[in-house]
């Protein structure tokens, strides 16, 4: 056989395994896409790993490896294995959108994206690459674009249990439903997840596909006064007067960390709020999520704005802060949102006209690389959570979260001992939704980069927040709190993921 017909034979070859991917039926990779169907993680990435051993140019392989170190949440070997599996096969689609979802769980979001467009210009019909783009365009705030990628992902691998998720999630009711039991049932997914999901579904029914918070008729805008509320003198937050079911008004804490309102249980049985469905609480500390449970609330005046037909969240522990309760915006995201702060005025108004072109068009990335750009600033939608990115001492990038609700400004223990002067031990106690936290670490002259210029470097709280970083499946490196926004003016547009701070 001559030299030539024999090297392009052994390509054929080499390409026609790269292509394979996990799930398309193949026998060699069936009983570790069982074992990973199942829940069983560790076991799945041995098997993978052992044909990597035999093969190391098999992109199912590389691809299943990936995927189950990233459920088993060990981001370390999986941007090990990432990084050898394109070393390995540099034109295989299956192998790029893998290394886009550990670059996504990194929290390094225009690379995920890159890795995601690279695979799709090797192979369209990658459904790993498309599941990429859809959860891209989700928290960019393009959902109808999220919603069509999610739906071709289904199509080209219905057996991929991320993508059926994500695919129901977004079916009307009560469609959404049988889709996420179906995946209740098909597909294991660890017993946190799998709490979430089936409390997701209990809420769903519970809900029966009721609309909910309806705002008052023709409102076009209106202004909210908000007061301070405080801790032993010491300012805390930024509070609003809310009545439940036409009763006495209660302040609650402004918290942009939160979705709707959560109160006490004490209160809600008050307000004659009726139980919906169990929730659990999850949030700052160690001690895991924190009972509670969803309410359903007739009427609810937010200032002077009564809306009807209310969802809220419930919490059966007491709390010992001073304010009854968190509300957070998602009631306002059909508005443009500007928080006053140093005015003690949230306004309300017409949303500016959408910008349809950079909708229609991929020809520009969905998330912004440059931290230089004018205001308004993009942020990154996480269901409620507003994700920032910020520079930290002018010299490495993290995601924080955008939360008024913490009195305090807190950078991970993670990126502060790569980036801060100095990293030492406190005893600072440190408590939120899910109790205290363990490890407390003071972060020394460290200064942050979130849209408005900053100020000196100051000593921080720092912590991990593994259980949120886990949820979200992206690295959160810290939270923007209170102190740092107490005097600012906040403009918040949901629709289209923008945040703009003024001094």
């Amino acid at each position: 056989m001559p030299r030539f017909v024999y090297f392009v034979l052994l390509l054929c070859a080499v390409y026609a395994r790269a292509a394979q991917t996990p799930g398309n039926g193949s026998p060699t990779v069936s009983t570790p896409n069982r074992l990973f169907r199942e829940g069983h993680f560790a076991e799945a990435a041995t098997l993978y790993r052992s044909m990597l051993e035999r093969d190391r140019l098999f992109a199912a392989a590389h691809a299943g490896l990936v995927q189950a170190l990233l459920k088993l949440d060990d981001v370390a070997s999986a941007e090990e294995a990432s990084t050898n599996g394109l070393i390995t096969l540099p034109q295989s689609a299956p192998v790029h959108a893998a290394r886009g979802d550990v670059l996504f769980r990194e929290g390094r979001m225009p690379e995920a994206e890159a890795e995601y467009r690279k695979a799709l210009q090797l192979d369209e019909t990658c459904a790993r690459a498309q599941f990429g783009i859809g959860r891209m365009e989700a928290i960019a705030s393009h959902r109808d674009h999220a919603r069509s990628a999610f739906e071709r992902a289904h199509r080209l691998d219905p057996e991929d249990g991320d993508v059926l998720y994500r695919w129901a999630v977004l079916l009307p009711w009560p469609r959404n439903i049988a889709e996420l039991e179906k995946h209740l049932t098909q597909f294991h997914t660890g017993p946190e997840r799998e709490r979430r999901e089936r409390e997701y579904v209990a809420f769903l029914k519970a809900l029966g596909g009721r609309s909910i918070w309806t705002p008052p008729a023709g409102l076009r805008s209106a202004e909210i006064k908000l007061v301070n509320v405080a801790t032993h003198g010491a300012l805390r937050g930024a509070g609003i007067r809310v009545s439940l079911n036409g009763g006495p008004r209660h302040t609650l804490l402004l918290d942009t960390g939160v979705s709707w309102i959560t109160i006490s249980r004490k209160l809600a049985e008050k307000s004659g709020a009726r139980k919906l469905s169990d929730f659990g609480f999850e949030g700052t500390g160690d001690a895991g999520p924190g009972a509670g449970y969803y309410a359903w609330v007739d009427k609810i005046s937010i200032g002077g704005l009564e809306f009807h037909d209310c969802v809220i969240q419930v919490m059966m522990k007491e709390s010992a802060v001073p304010e009854e309760g968190t509300v957070g915006l998602q009631m306002f995201t059909t508005y443009q949102i500007s928080l006053d702060l140093k005015a003690h005025r949230l306004h309300l108004s017409s949303l500016p006209p959408e910008a349809i072109e950079t909708k229609n068009t991929h020809e520009k990335p969905l998330i912004a690389e440059n931290l230089e750009s004018a205001q308004p600033r993009q942020f990154l939608s996480f269901g409620h959570l507003m994700l920032v990115n910020t520079r930290v001492n002018g010299k490495q990038d993290g995601l924080f979260v955008f939360d008024t609700g913490a009195n305090a400004t807190s950078i991970s223990a993670r990126l502060a001992r790569q980036v801060a002067r100095r990293v030492r031990s406190s005893n600072q106690r440190i408590t939120g939704s899910s109790g205290d936290v363990r490890d407390v670490f003071v972060a020394e002259d460290v200064s942050l980069d979130f849209g408005v210029k900053p100020g000196p470097g100051e000593d921080l709280p720092s912590y991990d927040m593994p259980a949120l970083s886990s949820n979200l499946e992206t690295e959160i490196s810290g939270l923007i709190g209170f102190q740092s926004l107490a005097r600012k003016k906040i403009t918040i547009n949901y629709r289209d993921g923008l945040l703009k701070v003024e001094p």
